[in-house]
């Protein structure tokens, strides 16, 4: 069963009556998928709503949602972030955003890396893939999606677990990550981890899991990982248990 063309309008949970679509969204509505009156829709608003209707075109550019019925999202029991050294491709950067949103991410942190050359940094088109792909997978919400100075500044604002991606499962391995309400995933820059920010990565404690003997791109990496926590969390299904995450076992 098909699902009615989804769009994004900045509505209040509980609204009523008729919601008005953004001049963007209208126009797709009208011109790309070439809705007529009356044809059912969904409205959401990237906070965990959505409203189902039937469209009301009224002249050329006005177009509205006629409310019928309304359903609320709740949070996701364990918050996801994804901590990424800032990418500097535009692709990748894209790509990144979109495999997060729909693995259920809450967050997508880029942090300054000390071998990146140019400063992080996040725009409007981050916040409108998030969106699109939103509306694309059926996902309800948009995704944070900031920067931080440093990878040590990004763990010790977060106070929270975390587990990161390594080829060798070298020396001492921390505990075992003990998953509660939020998880940060931390993955590496293109230019991989300076000497100061290994060190980082071993005082805060964090969870290694291993990726293989095999070298990836970070965006790679980062998918990988994503849909890795996702699992253990229970955002594709049913937890996966997984040894180093006690928590996540439904046994326990």
């Amino acid at each position: 069963m098909s699902h009615p063309h989804r769009f994004y309008a900045p509505f209040a949970p509980g609204e009523s009556g008729a919601i008005r679509l953004p001049s963007e969204e209208a126009h797709h509505a009208l011109r790309v998928a070439r809705l007529r009156q009356g044809d059912p829709v969904s409205v959401i608003n990237g906070q965990g709503d959505e409203i189902r209707g039937l469209l009301s075109v009224s002249g050329k550019q006005n177009v509205y949602v006629e409310v019928r019925e309304q359903a609320a999202c709740p949070p996701p029991p364990v918050a996801l972030t994804l901590a990424l050294g800032g990418l500097h491709q535009e692709k990748a950067l894209q790509e990144v955003i979109r495999r997060a949103v729909e693995t259920g991410f809450s967050r997508i942190c880029f942090w300054q890396a000390e071998h990146s050359q140019k400063p992080v940094a996040v725009h409007d088109k981050c916040f409108k893939t998030a969106l699109e792909t939103c509306k694309q997978c059926g996902r309800l919400y948009v995704p944070v999606i900031d920067t931080a100075p440093s990878l040590e500044q990004f763990l010790t604002d977060f106070d929270g677990p975390g587990i990161i991606g390594v080829t060798e499962m070298e020396g001492k391995v921390p505990e075992p990550a003990v998953i509660e309400t939020r998880l940060a995933i931390v993955v590496g820059p293109e230019g991989d981890f300076s000497v100061r920010e290994r060190e980082v990565v071993e005082a805060f404690g964090l969870t290694p899991v291993s990726l293989g003997k095999y070298i990836y791109r970070s965006e790679t990496a980062a998918a990988m990982l994503m849909t890795l926590a996702a699992s253990i969390v229970g955002e594709l299904g049913p937890p996966l248990p997984i040894s180093c995450f006690p928590s996540a076992d439904p046994s326990s």
